[in-house]
């Protein structure tokens, strides 16, 4: 079931939902990588906004905890004007959309049998 279905928006409006927070989370980016607080915080507060009207319940940016903790921690990082924190507490929330990577399953050494087959 999608979150679309499941909130009881339309589909074409939760997609609009994660095209817009996609490009604020650009932004928050951008603003903290340049060192500018001021507009960290815009951005931050646009997210904010944009999920009070989006498809997860309680009006949270995301629906993974640990991606809305990090979120959270970005936020209070700008609120106390700490660039270090709330970069690195963006790069915390980067890493859960990473996939982590899977090592191949061993290769399986073929086995002989010493099998005879009479006739």
């Amino acid at each position: 079931m999608s979150i679309a279905a499941l909130s009881g928006l339309p589909n074409q409006q939760s997609q609009a939902y994660f095209s817009t927070r996609k490009v604020d989370l650009a932004h928050l980016n951008g603003a903290l990588q340049s060192g500018n607080l001021d507009n960290a915080k815009q951005a931050f507060q646009a997210i904010l906004n944009l999920s009070q009207n989006g498809p997860f319940q309680n009006g949270v940016a995301f629906q993974n905890t640990q991606r809305q903790q990090d979120f959270a921690a970005i936020g209070q990082a700008l609120q106390s004007g700490d660039l270090a924190g709330a970069q690195q507490a963006l790069q915390a929330l980067r890493q859960t959309f990473s996939k982590p990577k899977v090592d191949p399953p061993p290769a399986v050494a073929a086995q002989s049998t010493n099998l005879s087959v009479v006739a």
